[in-house]
């Protein structure tokens, strides 16, 4: 009798149970962590930042678990504003994260970094959405809520957006400055993450006292003229930070992003030899220089190094391309040169301008059968 009763009392807790999951949403939850044996996802769907103030940065930790059985994957991260992004803390750091991959039971501590910005006085949202390989969540979405942007200094634009910018080129762009804030404060410093590609003047600007009804526009505080002078090649993710003389203040920040190309740019580069084919291994290969302006090029063989032969052909219908056809002699295929790399120097003109353009050979002898 008591048996049957506490068999009663345990069938009545599981259908209640059952019951509570299923209203609540958690039922489908469950039965994936117990009946699935792929990867679940699971994180928050939103983050609440409250009030900020115009211009700083908000960072926001927040976990993503794997509550599953298998490896869970996460890619074609994006986001509905360049003004925020997912990230991981490494260290001092902050790193950008492209992909994730976590272990069942497993999970990633990650922060979303936002440049606050928008209408003073209203809200600003945005969204990150990524996809992942979890069957009930293939595609995930990270909503990221401040409910009132504080007055503050406002940048216009609010990011540098160089695009891309050819090595040697130079863009330049003018920020204007206004502070929204009750109460006089000047603007103290203003400065770059990039000195050495990135230069930043404060400009000066004649006495403006703006609409004192109206906090959403501001007060012109200043002009700051940027300079960018590319000296690398490859993406630009750096900022400018403003600085006012009000110490409860935090430093206005303003993305500058774009990347850095060359004049002329190599396919393959590098170039490997000998390639392997059905008739045996080919000592012989070509990369195309193709001008990224649009502009014709002109390409003269500098340096060669000894073991290859090296020629220069330019396109027979467009001046804009240029083919470079490299060839392994037989000395660098000796038993003494196993695998190496070498560099082969052009000398390429775009209009009146020359630089040198390297491309590397990676070489490899092929072995012979045991």
């Amino acid at each position: 009798m008591k048996a049957r009763a506490f068999t009663c009392v345990c069938l009545f807790t599981v259908v209640a149970a059952g019951a509570y999951a299923t209203r609540a949403g958690h039922l489908s939850q469950w039965w994936n962590v117990l009946a699935n044996n792929g990867p679940l996802l699971d994180m928050p769907p939103r983050l609440e930042l409250g009030e900020q103030q115009y211009g700083t940065i908000v960072i926001s930790p927040f976990r993503v678990s794997n509550r599953g059985r298998a490896e869970l994957t996460i890619d074609h991260i994006r986001s509905t504003c360049s003004c925020s992004g997912l990230e991981r803390v490494d260290g001092d750091h902050f790193v950008r994260v492209e992909k994730l991959k976590i272990p069942p039971e497993g999970g990633v501590d990650l922060v979303v970094r936002m440049v606050v910005n928008g209408r003073v006085g209203g809200p600003h949202r945005s969204a990150i959405s990524f996809d992942t390989n979890d069957a009930q969540h293939p595609s995930a979405r990270l909503e990221v809520d401040i409910q009132k942007v504080a007055a503050g200094l406002q940048t216009s634009p609010s990011c540098v957006e160089l695009g891309e910018v050819v090595l040697g080129q130079e863009r330049r762009q003018t920020i204007e400055l206004r502070d929204s804030a009750i109460g006089s404060r000047t603007i103290k410093q203003v400065s770059t993450s990039d000195a050495d590609q990135i230069a930043v003047k404060l400009l000066p600007v004649e006495t403006d006292h703006g609409n004192p009804d109206d906090h959403s526009f501001g007060v012109l505080k200043g002009r700051v003229e940027v300079v960018f002078q590319p000296k690398r090649l490859g993406p630009v993710n750096e900022r400018i930070e403003v600085r006012l003389d009000d110490e409860r203040s935090s430093a206005t920040v303003i993305p500058v992003r774009g990347s850095v190309a060359a004049p002329v740019q190599v396919s393959p580069n590098p170039l490997v030899l000998p390639r392997q084919s059905d008739a045996g291994p080919i000592f012989e290969g070509r990369c195309v220089c193709r001008s990224t302006q649009g502009k014709p090029i002109k390409v003269r063989v500098e340096s060669i190094p000894e073991g290859l032969s090296v020629k220069a052909e330019p396109h027979e219908s467009n001046p804009r391309v240029c083919f470079v056809r490299v060839e392994c002699l037989p000395s660098l295929m000796l038993p003494t040169s196993q695998h190496g790399e070498l560099t082969v120097s052009l000398k390429v003109w775009v209009g009146d301008t020359a630089s040198i353009l390297p491309i590397r050979v990676m070489y490899q002898r092929e072995r012979s059968p045991q």
